[in-house]
């Protein structure tokens, strides 16, 4: 009844009965590991590691989320990366979008702000000097995109997979929605080479420049929520007004019987959850990353 009157302390939900389904799940979690066949010295070890952590977080939150994220980046640990990164909503800590001229060299902590920026190479794919070139170039001033693009080729070594992450993440929003800039790097690959000699090279920037003032081109909430799931696997997006019931897959999975897994993102409440899939109903119709789907009903099985 204690714990139970914890959890309701806690504020995670108001219901007396949700507390104690919540407090009996919790508690019989730490009677499980409590007869775990493990001798006391180790057991004792494990406990002290994992109330000392459960203490940082509760007490210290940004310092612990600071200093977490980073130790399992540089290990190269992302996809464990992710979970923490969805793990801190529970605490109201966001993560600051990564932006051009932001530093985003390492995971820093602003508990005014109530965020904590992130680094570059936390996503997949992003080349090991991404950071510190992109933190060099801060200051930089262009008047356009197609003037930053030339810049990035003629004095940087970021290379095309880097950049188109960096569009899809939005990092470059000063100079326009995502599905535009998409259009103009991808325009500016087809007509300027560092190669080139300066005449052809003034005469394809002027060719690009009217490409992208001439480029109108839209990028839905969908093709963001997409984009964060193929670059970073998976999406910070939430808005209460969409369907409780509408999720987007963001992982799919099978487990050595060949049972299928798939990981569903609900928009409404921000929130992630592992589903078990009927093995014939998923041949039938196998859900891929990104799909939208609506759930008509959930069975424990």
């Amino acid at each position: 009844a204690n714990f139970a009157q914890r959890v309701l302390d806690s504020g995670d939900t108001d219901n007396h009965e949700e507390a104690k389904i919540l407090a009996d799940k919790i508690w019989g979690v730490v009677e499980d590991f409590a007869s775990y066949g493990f001798n006391s010295p180790h057991g004792f070890s494990y406990a002290i590691d994992s109330v000392t952590q459960a203490w940082q977080k509760a007490n210290y939150p940004y310092e612990f989320y600071e200093i977490v994220l980073q130790r399992f980046t540089e290990k190269g640990e992302k996809d464990k990366v992710g979970l923490i990164k969805q793990e801190m909503k529970h605490f109201g800590i966001k993560l600051k979008p990564m932006k051009f001229r932001d530093d985003n060299r390492n995971f820093t902590a602003y508990k005014e702000a109530g965020y904590i920026t992130q680094p570059l190479n936390s996503i997949k794919n992003i080349s090991k000097n991404a950071p510190d070139v992109l933190y060099e170039m801060r200051d930089i001033e262009v008047d356009s995109f197609t003037d930053l693009l030339i810049y990035m080729t003629e004095n940087t070594g970021l290379n095309k997979t880097t950049i188109t992450i960096l569009i899809k993440l939005d990092y470059f929003s000063e100079f326009g929605n995502i599905n535009q800039l998409l259009a103009i790097y991808e325009h500016f690959q087809g007509r300027y080479k560092k190669t080139y000699v300066e005449k052809t090279k003034a005469a394809r920037r002027l060719e690009v420049l009217q490409f992208e003032e001439e480029c109108d081109i839209d990028t839905h909430i969908l093709d963001i929520v997409k984009y964060q799931i193929e670059c970073m696997g998976y999406t910070n997006y939430k808005n209460p007004e969409w369907d409780i019931n509408t999720v987007i897959v963001t992982a799919v999975e099978r487990n050595t019987y060949g049972t299928p897994f798939v990981n569903l993102y609900n928009f409404n409440k921000g929130t992630s959850a592992k589903i078990k899939v009927n093995k014939f109903y998923f041949n039938q119709r196998e859900l891929k990353v990104a799909d939208i789907i609506q759930i008509i009903d959930l069975k424990n099985q």
